[in-house]
């Protein structure tokens, strides 16, 4: 939606709430966004439980570009989003990085050094936080005294301070990182991260917002998307313009 005023008044920024895994690739995103459609992109970056808690409570977000498919579909099944808008945008991988170690470690052995010291995310409002309590369960790691970080972002903050020697992160937050630093958790302790986006309803009758969706599904943002780090989710995505009123202020 275009400001209305004096010939000063200028687009309308997309108000986007953005998981915090996803936060330096959303910036590029918008960047690229603004000088292809002059529109501008107003990235709120946290944990995706703290973003829908906003989303709940009234936040006027336009767009939600969350780590999990889960709290989307409870939006869209709750009416505060537009239906027929959700959709997969990326596909994330869940990493140990240690950037102090220069040995050839290993997963779950390097967890189970004495002295060693984790750290993760939130499981209650961060999906990489329970995908690495659920891979820390799956290896019978109790870890009881690791730190956990509101967000992967606080997470990457406390190993590269050195507060932990280890951290469970998105490998597209550790993507320009020495690989000697970096271990995958293997897929069949940890599933790929299905990450969805959708329109919601503050953003029902804004144009920008649903042309930035329409972006996200365009080639050019799928390889940005893929050159970040992750993977992209197979088959042709929704197209969100037949949901969306395009008229309205």
């Amino acid at each position: 939606m275009l400001a209305c005023g004096g010939a000063d008044s200028g687009p309308v920024p997309v108000q986007v709430a953005v998981a915090a895994n996803f936060a330096a690739t959303a910036d590029t995103l918008a960047s690229l966004f603004e000088r292809e459609t002059g529109t501008p992109v107003s990235l709120a970056v946290a944990s995706t439980g703290s973003l829908y808690a906003q989303i709940v409570n009234g936040a006027p977000h336009h767009v939600f570009l969350s780590a999990d498919e889960d709290r989307p579909r409870r939006l869209e099944e709750a009416g505060l989003a537009v239906p027929g808008t959700r959709f997969v945008y990326a596909l994330g991988q869940l990493v140990a990085f240690a950037p102090a170690r220069d040995d050839d470690w290993t997963l779950p052995a390097a967890l189970r050094e004495p002295g060693v010291r984790l750290a993760w995310a939130d499981p209650r409002i961060a999906p990489y936080g329970a995908a690495a309590r659920a891979a820390l369960d799956h290896w019978r790691i109790v870890a009881s005294d690791g730190a956990v970080g509101e967000s992967v972002g606080h997470v990457l903050q406390y190993v590269r301070t050195g507060a932990v020697d280890v951290a469970f992160v998105s490998r597209a937050q550790v993507i320009d990182a020495d690989g000697a630093h970096v271990r995958a958790v293997p897929a069949e302790v940890a599933d790929p991260i299905r990450q969805a986006a959708l329109l919601l309803e503050p953003g029902r009758n804004t144009p920008e917002a649903a042309e930035f969706l329409r972006f996200l599904q365009s080639a050019g943002a799928r390889s940005v998307i893929e050159a970040a780090g992750y993977e992209l989710a197979p088959g042709v995505p929704a197209d969100p313009s037949p949901a969306v009123g395009v008229g309205g202020g």
